[in-house]
């Protein structure tokens, strides 16, 4: 089984991952310490080190900014530390359900999750209404995320930490994101026990947290 999730974080084309190796970046991501992550993780620090420069070069891209202040991420690593959570989050999920086969994480350009499922090239796409095309798939809701108003800084409404639609109708050309579900969807057609208990194990992941 392959669990689509998609995100172009650099130059080179992504290919399947395996999810020690989002484990790996998300432990760094999190502790902004090598010494700490690789204790987290139950490894030494110089194979860690390794396998994050492996995965930079495999992206052709920095995740991670070092210097002698400590470690930083980047906006690539930002876009990929939250990109992986979600897919690591399903892939346990699934691997939970007894008799769960091996689960392979598919990182690829933005916009092409739907295709993939359509041509039996993944299982199961991770995507977000109502951005992708979610048309000739069932899907199951993981999470929403509210709208965003952007904000100049300055802005007197910027300090705010929630506002409603009310508030900023008045403001000039303001910008807001709308609000965006990700979901997983897999073909309508798929009578797959496998891909059934993978949305199972997920879905009561997010509900059930």
């Amino acid at each position: 089984m392959i669990l689509g999730r998609y995100h172009r974080v650099g130059s080179k084309p992504c290919g399947i991952w395996k999810p020690r190796e989002l484990r790996y970046f998300v432990t760094v991501a999190e502790e902004l310490h090598f010494g700490r992550a690789a204790e987290r993780l139950g490894i030494a620090q110089p194979p860690l080190s390794r396998a994050i420069r492996q995965l930079e070069q495999r992206l052709g891209v920095r995740l991670l900014d070092r210097d002698r202040r400590g470690v930083a991420l980047t906006e690539p690593g930002r876009v990929l530390l939250r990109e992986a959570k979600v897919a690591l989050d399903a892939v346990t999920a699934a691997a939970a359900e007894p008799g769960a086969p091996p689960v392979e994480v598919l990182l690829c350009e933005v916009g092409e999750q739907a295709g993939l499922p359509r041509d039996g090239q993944a299982d199961v796409a991770i995507m977000h209404r109502p951005f992708d095309d979610l048309a000739g798939f069932d899907t199951e809701d993981l999470v929403v995320e509210g709208q965003v108003a952007i904000l100049p800084a300055a802005h007197p409404l910027a300090a705010r930490e929630q506002l409603t639609l009310a508030e900023v109708s008045d403001v000039p050309d303001l910008p807001i994101a709308p609000e965006v579900t990700t979901v997983l969807g897999w073909p309508a057609s798929s009578r797959s026990p496998a891909v059934a208990a993978l949305v199972r194990s997920a879905a009561g992941l997010y509900k059930n947290p």
